[in-house]
């Protein structure tokens, strides 16, 4: 008994896209002369963050997702402007401020509204490093932390 693919995303209507090209031009995660350093990770992560750049393995890499929005209670969303999310996976994030680690969840959600962990459900294992208005993301591989932040073995984000 095998599950049908989930569908494909629909591209944004024009009002849509206006709406993303707005939060694109007021994405700014901290303000210029903010104590934003004081707050602890998990309250200064949340917000919308642009991907400034993707780099797997020494080379620049691209995707259609270009902002993250990391929002209270845990959950990220992924944004790319030409597409629309049908809601139908569902992803969080859980940060140990410790160890600058964070790891992502992504389940796809059945049209009853129910999670399919058997159909998809993915961990992804990373560090962070947030200094000032930049984060860094750097992925590790097959459910592993990377050992530290480095382009030339693990996928590394600048947001």
């Amino acid at each position: 008994m095998s599950e049908s693919r989930p569908p494909r995303v629909n591209r944004l209507s024009p009002e849509d896209q206006l709406r993303y090209k707005e939060r694109r031009a007021t994405a700014t995660p901290t303000v210029e002369g903010s104590n934003d350093s004081l707050l602890p990770d998990v309250e200064r992560i949340i917000g919308v963050w642009r991907i400034v750049s993707r780099k797997s393995k020494g080379s620049d890499v691209s995707s259609a997702v270009q902002f993250y929005s990391f929002e209270p209670g845990g959950v990220l969303r992924k944004i790319a402007p030409d597409t629309v999310d049908d809601g139908k996976w569902r992803r969080c994030y859980r940060l140990n401020e410790d160890r600058c680690e964070i790891i992502v969840t992504t389940d796809y959600v059945a049209d009853d509204g129910k999670c399919k962990p058997a159909f998809m459900h993915k961990v992804q294992c990373g560090i962070y490093n947030m200094d000032g208005g930049e984060l860094k993301l750097c992925w590790g591989s097959h459910d592993q932390f990377p050992e530290k932040v480095c382009d030339d073995r693990y996928e590394v984000e600048t947001l």
